[in-house]
């Protein structure tokens, strides 16, 4: 009995798939079918922008449609057999509703289209030239960097409605940085338009849709850094510090990068400085190779005012030199006020005799002559202040 009821229970199933699949496959019964994101098409932008007008986009970009016929017919159909259009022919500027005109497959019927009619907003066509940034997505290999070579467009011109073209805060191309070789090589990148945050604005037109770069990886190698240091600071100042890198990191391709073992600075003057600054140091490098982006090179110098101390020397302290043999020379009466600028002892142990003045009377002849007085070089002792600076020389 059991046996008997099993095999009645796969007749009918075997039955009910029978009755299914003619139903399917010899009737094809009537059946509909809603089908979803149908993107709005705007057709004669030309009728428009002759007239100086472009359309604001309406927020909604796409729509639903249910279609029906033949289930063989209805299953077939895709999104993109079905068309939505907006006709922008003849409208003025301002706020406007626009009909949509579907067309679906010749098989299959359009049942309802859940839009009937778009708002469109008509604006003063307008237009502006931007510069195209290429900007690297993604993160390079360590000590490897992204670097862009040349790009065959570097500006594009935005135009649409003067509300969008506003919005508009920059244009761009996006370069994944692990697409990009050791090798310079070319990439064709897609152009975007972009608000202030980023989001790209689809409401405009760009002159060009694709940019033509030429890309690749520099490696990166760290270098000994020596500096080449030009003059002194003024007469009453010293350096009292340098603080700059040792090495830097120069970017380049690999065999232009092994030919570099150290690099020299660019003369840099510290003539004549009297505060502290920052210089920037100035390389001069092979063509193929350049600093690395992330490498800052700047000489931190420290100035620091001397400490100095007066004194009054009596002119009869002053030495003389170069006087012709078998003649006498005295030096007029006169004080001497001295301001000495110390380096590396402290103004306290500073005295007279740490400065040697003296007077330079060679070629001079008999007479009364305006002589300079000089001071010697000492060692820790910097510039040397004297007035008045002549003393009158007398010779017989």
């Amino acid at each position: 009995m059991i046996r008997n009821k099993n095999v009645l229970r796969l007749l009918s199933v075997v039955l009910a798939l029978f009755l299914w699949f003619y139903v399917v496959a010899v009737e094809n019964p009537y059946s509909e079918r809603k089908i979803t994101k149908i993107p709005i098409q705007f057709v004669n932008h030309e009728e428009l922008e002759s007239r100086g007008l472009a359309i604001d986009y309406s927020d909604v970009q796409t729509m639903d449609v249910v279609i029906s016929g033949s289930r063989s017919d209805v299953m077939k159909v895709s999104a993109d057999e079905i068309t939505a259009t907006v006709d922008l022919t003849g409208y003025e500027k301002g706020k406007n509703y626009a009909n949509i005109t579907i067309k679906v497959p010749s098989k299959v019927e359009l049942v309802d289209q859940r839009i009937q009619v778009i708002p469109i907003t008509v604006e003063k066509l307008q237009t502006a030239k931007k510069k195209v940034n290429i900007q690297f997505t993604g993160t390079a290999s360590k000590e490897k960097e992204a670097k862009l070579f040349a790009q065959d467009i570097g500006q594009v011109k935005v135009s649409g409605a003067q509300s969008q073209v506003a919005k508009v805060s920059k244009v761009f191309a996006d370069l994944d940085v692990s697409k990009l070789t050791d090798n310079s090589k070319k990439y064709s990148l897609k152009i975007y338009a972009a608000d202030a945050k980023g989001k790209e604005i689809t409401g405009v037109e760009l002159s060009h849709t694709k940019v033509g770069v030429q890309a690749g990886l520099y490696s990166i190698k760290s270098v000994p850094l020596s500096l080449d240091l030009k003059g002194e600071p003024a007469a009453e100042y010293r350096v009292s510090a340098l603080d700059a890198p040792k090495t830097v990191k120069i970017a380049g391709f690999a065999d232009e990068l092994e030919k570099i073992d150290k690099l020299v600075s660019n003369p840099i003057y510290l003539s004549d400085l009297t505060e502290s600054k920052k210089i920037p140091i100035e390389i001069t490098l092979p063509e193929g190779v350049e600093l690395a982006e992330q490498n800052a090179v700047v000489l931190d110098v420290k100035i620091k005012g001397l400490e100095s101390k007066e004194f009054a020397i009596l002119s009869s302290n002053v030495s003389i030199r170069g006087l012709a043999t078998g003649k006498n020379a005295t030096v007029e009466n006169a004080t001497l006020k001295v301001k000495a600028y110390v380096k590396d002892a402290s103004a306290s142990s500073i005295s007279t005799d740490d400065i040697a003045l003296y007077v330079d009377l060679t070629g001079l002849e008999n007479g009364e002559h305006k002589v300079k007085v000089r001071a010697e070089q000492v060692d820790g002792i910097g510039d040397v202040s004297i007035e008045p600076q002549e003393v009158t020389v007398k010779i017989d």
